[in-house]
């Protein structure tokens, strides 16, 4: 088939790549650049020709980051009733593919954070540039942008956008409820004139997806007993990782990225755009404080202390992607391990055997009070011990009956002080338990994890010839694995399963059906026992078309695939292994400085008591 431009030049259709609501997308095999539109309603409407139009008429400007029309197209040269639309063929992969870990895995292998950083600084810039000319992009969703493997981008399917030819305004009225701002959600966008605040809620969503590894900011665990769908969230403004909500609904996913792992700007940025109050004119951050954020963000990033894999912000309190792993157990941007010089993070990490005993031999235990040393107690009886009382009991002597009351008052009054400051003293036993027991249950799950990784460590570290035979035993199911991984879920329809689902499910790990177990979707905050058992059902039928071919020897090829699969097997260890290790020693180290503090404060009430209880003494 043949379709002709504007100018009557013909071309020729080569193979569909895509297809939606509106048409089906076809490359030019004359033109790789270019591929052709053919919209399924023909001819085009007046109306879509006029907004076909005014998007083709923009500057060349807008076509670096977006990619508007080049010419309307007909199926005859001399006909002018329009059935689709010239456009330039943008290379790269949904966002999707960057900001979920399966994708990214495939698609971005050697994609670190600052990669990540550097393709949200260009989609800033990319709105940036089409806001500059009056355009509404209206229709986000993770499948309007291709990124390429420089991290550089393009705006697509642009004829969803809201444009004005300057005699009127063309509106967009498509959208998707899990990428529409609170304030439009549940009204029909039918003639609906968008403005830039609400393409920034959009915008805001992609951005916080980009630099928080796939979580959605509006799925998470009910705080209130009540499962939201993330649309219900949205239109309750129930961003789930503020740190102050109006009203307490949603938390973060396990393991997620914390906010203080970004500059405190990022917590602001985030907050104006999805808290309520963000749905006033403006009120969102544009695109320009998008990228200016973004910006320093880049030129302030380190690698990990302990991975040259983990890129993080060189002021966060720890290396963001190392708590992920060792709270969640999933490896956002994995690696091979890096060694960081002597005594470091990293030190002995070529050794699994020696991080096993290493990890194996970690304890907590509490550090107790200890008394004030006797040569400190006398400093302290000289600064205002019974010395400081010795004058009263001769003034008593001189002033008779009075000084006898006198001194009798005194006396009452230190008893009082010297019990108040003897309860002091024993409150400390007290605090000092609460402060342990407080650290020694934020540890207990890590150190059922620690104990699991030195054991499996132990277990890897045991060589080749075992490494093959387990590689035999697992066989099928890796190989079941590799198969299932292949099934994106966001590709397919599962009644009841919006898009909102599937970002709660993405939010908690589960994107392909090799993820789908009946535990993971317990998980998974909203999700009925139907609706996790249709999805069940949809896994089960992805692995019907599964067929494994046991081995009958092994060969040197599998050999091979099985120490290479130990070797990427000790590295994910040693990994997790290491962050896991510098996780609780800075937990010790904060429990040791804490408890320093309070032994300090421990010894000077022990010395205000022995002081009390001299001077009391001296007046007997």
């Amino acid at each position: 088939m043949h379709v002709f431009d504007e100018t009557g030049a013909g071309w020729r259709l080569g193979e569909q790549i895509d297809s939606g609501g509106e048409g089906s997308v076809f490359r030019l095999p004359d033109r790789p650049e270019w591929c052709v539109k053919l919209y399924h309603k023909r001819p085009l409407s007046p109306e879509r020709r006029a907004k076909l139009a005014a998007l083709r008429a923009l500057p060349p400007s807008v076509r670096m980051c977006a990619a508007v029309p080049l010419s309307l197209v007909s199926a005859s040269a001399r006909s002018r009733e329009w059935i689709g639309v010239l456009l330039p063929f943008v290379e790269g992969h949904d966002i999707y593919e960057l900001y979920n870990p399966q994708g990214r895995r495939s698609h971005f292998q050697h994609a670190t954070f600052e990669f990540v950083v550097a393709a949200a600084l260009n989609l800033a810039h990319a709105f940036e540039g089409v806001h500059a000319h009056g355009i509404i992009v209206g229709d986000i969703s993770e499948q309007n942008i291709r990124v390429r493997p420089d991290a550089t981008l393009t705006l697509i399917d642009c004829d969803g956008f809201q444009v004005n030819d300057g005699v009127r305004c063309f509106p967009s009225h498509i959208g998707t409820p899990i990428w529409t701002p609170p304030e439009l959600q549940g009204l029909s966008l039918e003639g609906i004139v968008r403005t830039r605040n609400h393409d920034g809620f959009g915008l805001a969503q992609l951005i916080f997806l980009l630099l928080f590894g796939g979580r959605y900011p509006f799925a998470g665990r009910p705080l209130s007993g009540e499962a939201l769908s993330p649309e219900e969230a949205i239109a309750k403004f129930a961003f789930a990782f503020d740190p102050a909500p109006a009203r307490p609904l949603l938390e973060p996913p396990p393991g997620a990225p914390r906010l203080d792992a970004l500059p405190a700007r990022f917590t602001e940025l985030f907050l104006r755009a999805f808290r309520e109050g963000s749905e006033a004119p403006n009120a969102r951050p544009s695109a320009k404080e998008w990228g200016a954020a973004l910006g320093e963000l880049r030129a302030g990033l380190v690698r990990c202390s302990a991975w040259e894999a983990h890129v993080h912000w060189k002021e966060a309190p720890h290396c963001s992607w190392c708590g992920v792993l060792e709270g969640a157990g999933v490896d956002l941007f994995p690696g091979p391990p890096v060694p960081r010089g002597k005594g470091g993070a990293g030190a002995g990490a070529a050794s699994p055997e020696a991080l096993a005993q290493r990890l194996l031999a970690l304890s907590f235990e509490p550090i107790h009070l200890a008394a004030p040393s006797g040569q400190s107690v006398q400093e302290a009886l000289g600064e205002g011990g019974a010395s400081g009382s010795a004058w009263w009991v001769p003034l008593s002597k001189g002033l008779g009956p009075l000084g006898g009351l006198l001194l009798g008052g005194y006396q009452r009054s230190l008893s009082v002080e010297l019990e108040a400051a003897t309860r002091e003293v024993s409150s400390f036993t007290q605090k000092a338990a609460a402060l342990y027991l407080g650290y020694a249950s934020g540890l207990r799950a890590l150190g059922q994890r620690i104990q699991e990784l030195g054991g499996e460590l132990r277990m890897a570290a045991s060589g080749a010839d075992q490494a093959v035979e387990r590689y035999a035993l697992q066989h099928r199911s890796d190989a079941l694995r590799r198969y299932l991984e292949a099934f994106l879920l966001r590709r397919y329809e599962i009644q009841g399963v919006s898009p909102g689902k599937k970002a709660a499910l993405l939010s908690h790990n589960i994107i392909t059906a090799a993820d789908v177990t009946p535990g993971a979707l317990k998980a998974v905050p909203g999700f009925s026992a139907p609706l996790a058992e249709r999805i069940l059902r949809w896994s089960l039928e992805c692995e019907r078309g599964f067929r494994y071919i046991e081995p009958r020897f092994v060969p040197e090829a599998v050999r091979a695939e099985a120490v290479e699969k130990l070797r990427s097997q000790v590295a994910k260890l040693l990994q997790q292994g290491l962050a896991c290790e510098a996780h609780w020693n800075r937990a010790k180290g904060g429990y040791a400085r804490e408890h320093g503090i309070l032994q300090a404060l421990y010894q000077e009430a022990c010395k205000r008591r022995a002081r009390l209880d001299a001077k009391l003494r001296s007046l007997q």
